[in-house]
């Protein structure tokens, strides 16, 4: 509305003005829905304006200040100057429990007087946040702070940082552990009793290693969390495919069931490995002399299996894995290194796989059935062996038998044993 009329003109705004009159926050909903830390400044900073009765900034009034206040502690600048009628609070904080709520009230004064008798005085509620994991609360004053690099934390107002633990890399500090290459993490509730009896609950990060190839390998950057699992893997310590693939055997990587059809050349390879070491046995011509040399190469191959280390990722030691696995007895098909992860993809196109659905567990079983499988096949082999025995002794005592009657003799053959 206008003020009136001059020369037939309307006239508005300033013409019409009061003392300072009211206290505005300009940003205050914006404030309220912002959690913020104890002892830290509020952010974004409280933005004040004195205004007249017409809501109108007041601009030539000189000495205003506005004050701040509260039943809680308040920490920093609790003054800010007022110019051209506007300030900001930039480094006002509240110490205050967290997860609770404070409450600040803004006074403003001209000369020592308050404006509008404190009538009109401006409030906001600040919302103390917990603090967040990888942050340590202190009790004195209330706040929360970071960890430091080497320290981590994983749950809300946890009352100390713990040291990394082996396997882990904690640089960053704060929440932020995560694996270093051939380990894996395991995030474990932990149950602490505190002097008074009182139970609570702590996640802690614990760290072991992993075999090769299932977790991030050493030349590789993919450590980005405590539980990385490579090859399509994942569940508990990565002994597990992803849904939609299979264990694949001579490789870590899984592969996806639809790909896993190597099953009839794993039928064929198994029966002609397990009749060929089966009749080797039977009927290789033993030596009436031995000179003890092949015992001598099979003990030292099924001793020096406890000499090499599993991590070893050289070509010698891969090839001596080999060797060794198949003086035990076990199908050296399964075995693979590090060296098998770098160089297979995560679509496991690399490694054998003879049926979908294979676990890490079966992928074991297979691996010592070579014992079991040969065992079977001499079993075979001997009913074979036995039955042609005693097919061949019927007929042969039968051929005698009719060649006596021949002769006219009497003929008189004892039971077969």
């Amino acid at each position: 509305m206008p003020r009136g009329l001059v020369n037939n003109s309307a006239l508005y705004g300033q013409d019409v003005a009061s003392g300072a009159f009211f206290l505005n926050m300009w940003n205050r909903d914006q404030v309220n829905a912002t959690p913020q830390a104890s002892t830290v400044p509020i952010r974004p900073g409280i933005q004040v304006e004195v205004v007249d009765y017409y809501r109108q900034t007041i601009k030539t009034a000189n000495q205003i200040s506005v004050f701040a206040s509260s039943d809680d502690a308040l920490v920093g600048t609790i003054v800010a100057s007022i110019e051209q009628g506007e300030g900001t609070f930039n480094d006002l904080a509240v110490l205050k429990t967290p997860g609770s709520k404070a409450r600040i009230n803004f006074t403003a004064t001209i000369g020592g007087v308050v404006v509008g008798g404190g009538e009109h005085d401006s409030t906001i509620e600040i919302h103390v946040r917990h603090c967040e994991p990888g942050e340590q609360l202190y009790l004195h004053d209330r706040a929360c702070t970071k960890c430091d690099p080497g320290e981590y934390s994983l749950m809300p107002n946890a009352p100390h940082c713990h040291d990394c633990p082996f396997g882990g890399n904690c640089s960053l500090g704060g929440a932020a552990i995560v694996t270093t290459p051939g380990f894996v993490g395991l995030v474990v509730e932990v149950v602490n009793i505190t002097y008074r009896m009182h139970t609570t609950t702590e996640p802690l990060a614990f760290f072991t290693r992993c075999p090769p190839g299932y977790c991030c390998a050493p030349d590789t950057s993919r450590c980005q969390s405590i539980d990385f699992c490579a090859g399509n893997r994942q569940g508990r310590l990565c002994g597990e495919c992803r849904d939609g693939y299979t264990q694949n055997l001579g490789s870590p990587t899984c592969r996806p069931d639809a790909d896993c059809n190597d099953g009839p050349l794993a039928a064929a390879g198994a029966f002609v490995g397990v009749f060929g070491f089966a009749g080797y046995l039977v009927f290789f011509p033993k030596n009436k002399h031995p000179n003890g040399m092949g015992r001598v190469i099979a003990f030292f191959f099924q001793v020096v299996g406890l000499l090499i280390a599993p991590t070893s990722t050289s070509l010698s030691a891969l090839w001596q894995r080999s060797l060794t696995n198949i003086f035990d007895l076990q199908l050296p098909l399964l075995s693979h290194s590090s060296n098998d992860a770098a160089n297979a993809t995560d679509d496991g196109s690399h490694g054998f796989c003879p049926m979908p659905g294979l676990t890490s567990v079966g992928a074991i079983w297979l691996q010592f059935m070579g014992p079991i499988l040969i065992g079977v096949g001499l079993l075979v082999m001997w009913l074979f062996h036995r039955h042609d025995h005693m097919k061949r002794k019927r007929e042969y005592a039968a051929a005698i038998k009719r060649e006596r009657m021949e002769g006219g003799e009497e003929v008189v053959i004892s039971p077969s044993r």
